[in-house]
């Protein structure tokens, strides 16, 4: 072989190896190719799946979420219907029993008068109808300097039966001696009335008089004109410590008022109910009207116990439910009219 035929030898067997490299590399290519595309192809399969997965597993969320707040608002929507039917039925049922006088007494434990300053000056617009009483016997050394209060346009007044009676000693003649054998009571045969100070009197006459409730009505023999009238209200809804005040003839000296509070409520004392106040009570303010923070008469001052001089004593006023029923008897009894305001309990 000469050299030239080796030289082309070599060179095809060059060329051959360049073609089996060549092709090695474009079937590595080819096979990496339909390697990558099977692996892409299943990878998106998974993703593909997984993210439907995903997908469904929120919107399974956002169905619950929704379900649980459509449940919510229907759970309210029924709450709210429920309640105002209860409200509604129950309304109707209460109103059945409850009328507008509870609620008011209900508002009157609790709540003060509109406009309301001090229990002073509400008793204060009540002042023209307290009356001075004094009364007098010609038979007797015997008088009385107190207080009444009137109770309608046609003159009728109240006030103690201890104002307008007077005990009389009886006696009995025993061997030139006039021995006392007891007492009788006996109404002042004179008893006038002037308002605030005023020098001009009215007289007055009895109508009646209970000594054991210690209640007495009287009258104008000629009633003025345009007087004015309290009003009673319920002794039975005065609380503990309610503020109260009381105008009256103190010492005979003219109307003067003051106040302090309920020191009890209202307790059985012989045939009448009475309440216990710290209200400044002197000798002249027997017969006067203790009034509430509403300006409404609860009590008449009656009584003071003093046991001795070292304490103030306590003071009592009659509850005004049983000068209501004193009234009602006297009415009764007597069949005559007497008018009063009332605010019922």
């Amino acid at each position: 072989m000469n050299y030239e035929d080796n030289h082309y030898a070599k060179k095809a067997e060059k060329k051959k190896i360049t073609v089996i490299i060549i092709t090695a590399i474009i079937v590595t290519f080819v096979f990496n190719g339909i390697m990558y595309a099977v692996i892409s192809q299943s990878m998106q399969k998974k993703l593909d799946k997984d993210f439907q997965t995903a997908m469904d597993s929120l919107d399974d969320r956002i169905d619950d979420a929704l379900a649980n707040r459509l449940t919510t608002k229907i759970s309210e929507m029924v709450s709210d219907n429920i309640t105002d039917e209860v409200t509604q039925s129950a309304t109707i049922l209460l109103g059945e029993y409850i009328t507008e006088e509870v609620i008011d007494n209900f508002k009157r434990e609790y709540n003060l008068p509109e406009g309301y300053f001090s229990v002073g000056l509400k008793a204060a617009e009540n002042v023209d109808s307290v009356l001075e009483v004094k009364a007098s016997s010609s038979s007797s050394s015997s008088s009385s300097q107190a207080t009444a209060f009137i109770i309608n346009q046609q003159g009728y007044a109240i006030t103690n039966a201890h104002v307008v009676t007077y005990e009389e000693t009886i006696y009995q003649n025993l061997g030139g001696f006039r021995i006392p054998i007891g007492t009788e009571t006996k109404v002042y045969t004179t008893i006038k009335a002037n308002y605030r100070n005023s020098s001009q009197e009215y007289q007055m006459q009895v109508i009646d008089y209970d000594i054991e409730k210690d209640l007495a009505i009287i009258k104008f023999v000629n009633p003025p004109a345009k007087l004015k009238s309290v009003t009673f209200g319920d002794a039975d809804l005065v609380n503990l410590g309610e503020e109260v005040a009381t105008i009256g003839n103190a010492q005979g000296l003219g109307i003067s008022l003051t106040t302090g509070v309920v020191s009890n409520t209202p307790r059985s004392y012989k045939t009448i109910r009475v309440l216990q106040t710290n209200t400044t009570i002197n000798p002249g303010n027997s017969g006067g009207p203790l009034f509430n923070i509403y300006g409404e008469v609860v009590g008449v001052v009656s009584f003071k116990i003093i046991e001795s001089m070292v304490n103030e004593g306590l003071g009592f006023a009659i509850c005004s439910n049983s000068v209501i029923d004193y009234i009602e008897h006297v009415k009764s009894q007597k069949k005559i009219n007497i008018n009063y305001s009332f605010v019922a309990s």
